[in-house]
């Protein structure tokens, strides 16, 4: 079903590449996993450049991953999503997946990140669990993990937050998300 909004917001996802910011894009937009936005799923990484998709209110800008797949890239990111930060936004909504080896990675996207939470609007934290859990999943085993991990990237990245946002699950991501319409 389709994430209801009491008002008008546009939202910037952030992240490195295949961390799930088109599929939360196509969440935030339409309730579903795989439309509008292409999701990476199958490839290194789908977005090339900034795309904006609006519906029922809601516009949802997804960018290219950070740091780059292609290290030769990362100047032009880094210029394409400073400049999605500097228009109107609402809510920039750093996606990070539950990854026990992206450390050099989160230093790599460090300095892009701080320049972020310069901009205008609320600043969210989502990590994204990406591990398809069977049966004997323990919901508060994982959330308490992802709790670590947020502490990792705040340290690490030296970043503050108004909203944490964990989804233990992918099945579950629909449900975590809605605390974004309380914006």
């Amino acid at each position: 079903s389709v994430l209801k909004w009491d008002k008008a917001l546009r939202f910037l996802a952030v992240g490195a590449p295949g961390v799930g910011k088109s599929t939360i894009g196509n969440i935030v937009l339409r309730g579903k996993f795989n439309a509008p936005f292409k999701t990476s799923k199958g490839c290194d990484a789908c977005t090339l450049e900034p795309q904006s998709l609006s519906e029922n209110g809601v516009t949802f800008t997804d960018v290219p991953g950070f740091p780059a797949v292609d290290p030769s890239l990362e100047g032009t990111i880094y210029s394409m999503v400073t400049n999605e930060a500097e228009g109107p936004v609402d809510a920039i909504l750093f996606i990070f997946k539950n990854d026990p080896h992206d450390l050099p990675s989160l230093r790599r996207a460090a300095p892009l990140m701080k320049e972020l939470q310069k901009a205008r609007g609320k600043k969210i934290l989502v990590i994204n669990e990406h591990t398809n859990y069977g049966e004997d999943f323990e919901e508060d085993s994982v959330r308490n993990e992802l709790q670590g991990k947020s502490a990792e990237i705040k340290n690490v990245m030296g970043l503050t937050f108004d909203l944490e946002i964990f989804i233990p699950r992918k099945a579950m991501m629909h449900r975590e998300m809605e605390s974004l319409s309380s914006l």
